[in-house]
């Protein structure tokens, strides 16, 4: 669990400071830049790891989470573009991004769903939930379509 939640130390990282968060960035490959409300922006996905989706998630128990990751490490850059694609198709009406694993009691498989916080109408969060579908969702690769749904929460 250690190798994926860590970066590799080398003479040339650098810890940088961002409004909310710190970012380590190697050899300046790994960058990110933050809106005016300090949301993340931009990442390069190809060094993104689970400690860096803990800043864009609240996972719901990070254990089962975050063993789900360790398990399907394909997702964590599709998370990273999922966050921007929300951002964009949702704006400033939402209010977090949670992570949960829900484990079917039957069968015992796993799927991971990205839960979009937000206190807008029903119709209008099930609206913009389903253009995101529609304009994001055939990008993802059929293999990662079946590990992970994207629904909205209302608070």
């Amino acid at each position: 669990m250690a190798a994926v939640a860590e970066y590799r130390m080398t003479e040339s990282t650098e810890t940088i400071s961002f409004p909310q968060t710190r970012l380590l960035l190697e050899d300046g490959e790994y960058t990110a830049s933050n809106d005016e409300e300090g949301r993340h922006r931009k990442w390069d996905n190809e060094k993104a790891t689970i400690a860096d989706l803990e800043r864009m998630y609240d996972f719901l128990d990070y254990r089962e989470v975050s063993d789900y990751l360790m398990r399907h490490p394909e997702l964590i850059p599709l998370l990273f573009e999922l966050c921007d694609e929300i951002q964009e198709h949702f704006g400033d009406d939402y209010q977090g991004l949670m992570l949960e694993v829900f484990t079917d009691e039957e069968d015992g498989s796993q799927e991971l769903f990205v839960l979009v916080e937000t206190a807008l109408p029903v119709r209008e969060a099930i609206n913009r939930r389903r253009a995101l579908d529609a304009e994001w969702w055939p990008k993802v690769p059929r293999a990662q379509q079946c590990q992970f749904n994207i629904d909205v929460e209302y608070v």
